[in-house]
């Protein structure tokens, strides 16, 4: 299964990705991650991120088709195009999920204010991007982020890819 977390700079998709992708036991591909792997002057230019989602599409299609491996993919994915991409070269390979994280704007703005370890994405990024969004018209979950729902969050992931959801204990 491959399961696309997409949404806005700041929205809480990386944090959610990476905790599906822990307690699935999958593959997490960040597009932060990959982009400074890859590119050593980062400007986000559109070539940028063709280059870096395809990589990601190919390390995905890799995983599910060589390994049987489960994939977590964390990008904003924020035109249609990127997600059909991924959508058709993945089809009759493997199930797809798509999640859609999003959050209020005076939080996402406190979010992108404090340094994060992958992401340069500042508020200027997040207006850019939101002003190009280009909405998912296929059946998906939407999942809206607060300070601290992280373990409900998970729990509706896991409940619409039909995975018997065990809460975990913090201590």
């Amino acid at each position: 299964m491959v399961i696309l977390v997409f949404g806005l700079p700041g929205s809480g998709k990386t944090t959610l990705a990476a905790e599906l992708a822990g307690r699935l036991k999958a593959l997490y591909l960040s597009s932060d991650r990959l982009r400074k792997e890859m590119i050593r002057d980062i400007s986000y230019a559109p070539e940028e991120k063709s280059a870096v989602y395809d990589r990601m599409l190919g390390i995905a299609k890799e995983a599910v088709v060589r390994h049987d491996d489960d994939v977590v993919v964390d990008a904003t994915f924020h035109r249609a195009e990127e997600r059909r991409l991924f959508r058709e070269a993945l089809s009759g390979e493997t199930v797809l999920y798509l999640i859609e994280v999003c959050a209020k704007e005076e939080l996402i703005r406190e979010r992108l204010s404090a340094p994060r370890v992958d992401s340069d994405a500042d508020f200027a990024v997040y207006e850019k991007i939101g002003a190009e969004w280009e909405p998912e018209e296929s059946g998906h979950l939407v999942l809206w982020s607060e300070r601290d729902n992280l373990e409900a969050m998970v729990h509706a992931a896991m409940d619409y890819i039909n995975i018997v959801y065990e809460p975990v204990a913090h201590s």
